[in-house]
């Protein structure tokens, strides 16, 4: 008895293609050139009844109120992903002033995890530690971080 032909795409597959047509983030031609799909391999693809479940499981999901959040997440990252191209190219145009290429490079730092954030740089902080020695016994230390509540006094010298 012969052996039945393996499926040309496995279930991997198909729910990948499912997935990424659903979600409608790229456009179809770039989906299929990505999953290098021939027009042919997609014809037989839609007939597939796995595919045509699997579609109709992640529309469901996907369009459900509770996926609101992830879905605008999801084409925010996406649009910012495209625009990254952009944004290269205008960091280095001279004509743009050096404050908006460096709003842009801070920008795209933060967007890679680069951060710049607003936490205080460690051994840079304001604090005040007193530490009293009293003989024998164990030290005694006070410390107090001034830097939110540090207040300047000013006075002529004369």
């Amino acid at each position: 008895m012969p052996t039945p032909a393996k499926p040309k795409f496995t279930d991997s597959t198909l729910i990948a293609l499912a997935r990424e047509f659903v979600m409608d983030v790229h456009d179809p031609e770039t989906i299929l050139k990505l999953y290098d799909i021939t027009p042919k391999d997609w014809e037989s693809i839609q007939q597939n009844k796995t595919f045509q479940n699997y579609v109709r499981s992640f529309k469901d999901e996907w369009n459900s109120a509770l996926n609101t959040e992830q879905r605008v997440k999801i084409k925010s990252a996406v649009l910012i992903e495209q625009w990254l191209s952009e944004a290269y190219r205008l960091m280095w145009l001279k004509n743009e002033s050096l404050n908006s290429r460096t709003e842009l490079a801070k920008l795209v730092a933060k967007l890679a995890g680069g951060g710049f954030t607003n936490a205080p740089v460690e051994g840079n902080t304001e604090a005040v530690k007193i530490t009293i020695n009293l003989g024998n016994e164990s030290p005694i230390q006070i410390e107090k971080d001034v830097s939110a509540t540090s207040k300047v006094i000013e006075h002529d010298k004369k």
